[in-house]
């Protein structure tokens, strides 16, 4: 898997480290980092279930429960960055509320 295809398979839930032998070479692992940084989110590594993740970074803003908008708006359909962008914004919303 690319960087872009590995981002999307971790937004999606926890993924035994097995599954993604590419995440065990440190350059793929810092790009993967850096696209899901880009859209707000951090890499975890769970050791003790072997698992990998793609979770929220930092901390999410104050959001008064009609403010939280209920689409995205228009995206393109092959947009993979669009696709890391929606996942991270469902997240957020799901937590806010």
């Amino acid at each position: 898997m690319n960087s872009i295809e590995l981002c999307r398979v971790l937004l999606s839930g926890s993924v035994p480290a097995a599954e993604v032998p590419e995440l065990t070479d440190e350059e793929v692992r810092n790009d993967v980092r850096r696209r899901l940084a880009d859209a707000g989110c951090e890499l975890a590594y769970a050791p003790r279930s072997d698992r990998w993740v793609g979770t929220l970074g930092g901390a999410l803003p104050a959001l008064s429960p009609g403010s939280i908008p209920t689409t995205l708006g228009p995206c393109s359909a092959d947009s993979s960055e669009a696709a890391t962008s929606a996942r991270c914004w469902c997240s957020c919303a799901r937590r806010a509320i």
